[in-house]
């Protein structure tokens, strides 16, 4: 009887360590797969870097999102993006009626990875059907509709616009809303995604009709120094802290770090990088309106 006593002990300890094994495990994976989706850890995700190489998992999904379609002109009946971009994008909208430009419409916002499946499987033919043999229908496919995993579209802080007449084409850009939108788009928080003359950096030809939202405070930086996002993440990492007076008597301070339990006071925003560190967001409100420029000077690390 001791014997089995000691047995079934010995089985219950055993099984005890089996489910804490099991546990560990399944945390383990999910840290992983959670860093490889690019959302581990408080990250807002507006600084994400997603193309081929920094690729988004099939269970990426935006949180908290609205539907813009009847609030804006749209050609659909569903554009979906988050809230904070969402709102943005409105206010956007509304900005460019007030200047009478109002044949702008949205195209294109928050995209599922079977959905962009879909989009990309059918350039492909399309590029078979003119006779390019499969690979290089691939390669030729994916300068010009992002494979799956690797579209901005999935994070749901990209929206495409055009006119009626331009369509998504180059001739957006020529528009009066493409034009506005060029020099404009950064108050707002988006920045012109795929320039033209950034194509050998973001390796995407140059689509005037494609903006992500990014927050304010960075589209101001990255449209002030004439930035694209992979150029703006190295910037940060090669810096560590950039700083900016932005609005009125608050500043704002930038940090990059790799540590993901670092913390800074006042902090805003939160964003992983997608490569190895995350980008912090803090502010600094200055009580004194009238302090000295070259204190100001100091304080500002704009190159």
């Amino acid at each position: 009887m001791e014997k089995i006593n000691k047995n079934k002990n010995l089985f219950l300890l055993m099984k005890k360590q089996c489910y804490c094994l099991y546990i560990l495990i399944f945390v383990s994976v999910m840290i992983v797969q959670n860093i490889y989706a690019g959302s581990i850890g408080p990250s807002s995700d507006l600084l994400l870097l997603v193309d081929k190489d920094h690729k988004v998992d099939i269970r990426y999904a935006p949180q908290k999102t609205r539907n813009i379609a009847n609030l804006v002109k749209s050609c659909k009946k569903e554009i979906i993006l988050r809230e904070d971009a969402a709102d943005e994008a409105i206010r956007m909208f509304d900005d460019m009626k007030k200047e009478g430009i109002a044949d702008v419409q949205a195209v294109s916002g928050h995209r599922t990875y079977a959905y962009q499946t879909r989009l990309f499987n059918n350039e492909i033919n399309r590029k078979k059907n003119i006779g390019h043999k499969y690979d290089t229908a691939y390669g030729l496919a994916s300068q010009e509709v992002a494979v799956p995993g690797a579209s901005e579209h999935q994070l749901g802080l990209a929206i495409d616009l055009s006119t009626q007449n331009s369509g998504l084409t180059e001739q957006f850009a020529a528009t009066a809303a493409g034009m506005w939108l060029d020099k404009n788009s950064y108050k707002y928080g988006f920045i012109l995604r795929y320039k033209k003359e950034k194509s050998h950096i973001t390796k995407i030809v140059w689509e005037p009709w494609h903006f992500r939202y990014v927050g304010k405070i960075h589209a101001r930086i990255m449209y002030e120094k004439d930035l694209c996002l992979e150029e703006y993440l190295d910037l940060l990492k090669n810096e560590k802290v950039i700083k900016s007076m932005q609005e009125g008597n608050t500043c704002y301070q930038i940090f990059y770090t790799t540590d993901i339990y670092k913390t800074y006071e006042n902090t805003i925003d939160r964003s992983y990088d997608h490569q190895d560190g995350y980008i912090v967001t803090t502010f600094l409100v200055v009580e004194d309106k009238n302090m000295p420029p070259s204190y100001i000077r100091r304080f500002i690390k704009m190159k």
